[in-house]
């Protein structure tokens, strides 16, 4: 996949109008998060005119939550896999796990799958599809903490494309919520294209980087 970093930061003030997808079922999952956290979040707009555009064959989201980043990225390209890897497993979350299942039943091309990110089970389930379909944007969003991301990295970066969007959510350095994510940040995105975003996600930095093999 062709990225363009100049181009995706020229879609960013679209995506901040919040655009309807048109698929009623999706927009009204959207707007949920408005209950839950109190406001919406607008990096799931982008990743649908991301999509769109770039019409990534395979996208990979770490860190599913409900599913809506992976949704988006699925009705903005119809004809692209997108595999969520989940890490629910307490059951007072359940209601947030059965929204991420329902964006599986909902989209042919979404694949959820619940599980540690860096399991070998999951990690072979992706690099299955992978060594045919390499990854056209990686979404890093599971355990903000160093040590986690790291390991997600050096399990996934070899299952990109030789041209591959790799987006990072929650840069930043909060005691018990986010540990050294501006360090993660700095290391893999040195060398590379990249910018980073303090408006998609409220209270939140989203960095993104173009990566070349």
């Amino acid at each position: 996949m062709h990225v363009n970093l100049d181009r995706i930061k020229e879609l960013v003030p679209t995506a901040l109008t919040e655009p309807p997808t048109w698929d009623e079922w999706l927009d009204e999952r959207y707007m949920d998060d408005m209950g839950i956290v109190a406001h919406t979040n607008p990096y799931y707009k982008l990743f649908y005119l991301i999509a769109q555009e770039f019409k990534p064959r395979f996208s990979v989201e770490l860190g599913t939550y409900r599913g809506v980043a992976a949704g988006h990225l699925a009705a903005g390209n119809p004809d692209g896999l997108v595999y969520t890897i989940d890490w629910h497993r307490d059951p007072g979350d359940k209601k947030h796990q059965v929204f991420a299942v329902g964006m599986d039943a909902h989209y042919d091309n979404v694949r959820y799958l619940n599980g540690c990110s860096w399991d070998m089970v999951t990690v072979q389930r992706v690099a299955d599809v992978a060594v045919k379909t390499p990854i056209d944007i990686l979404f890093i969003d599971a355990w903000h903490w160093y040590e986690h991301a790291i390991k997600e990295w050096n399990l996934y970066h070899i299952l990109l494309s030789e041209e591959a969007l790799v987006i990072c959510d929650d840069i930043s350095d909060n005691p018990g919520s986010t540990v050294e994510m501006e360090r993660f940040w700095r290391e893999v995105s040195n060398g590379y294209e990249s910018f980073v975003n303090s408006t998609l996600h409220q209270a939140a930095r989203m960095g993104f980087f173009r990566y070349v093999r």
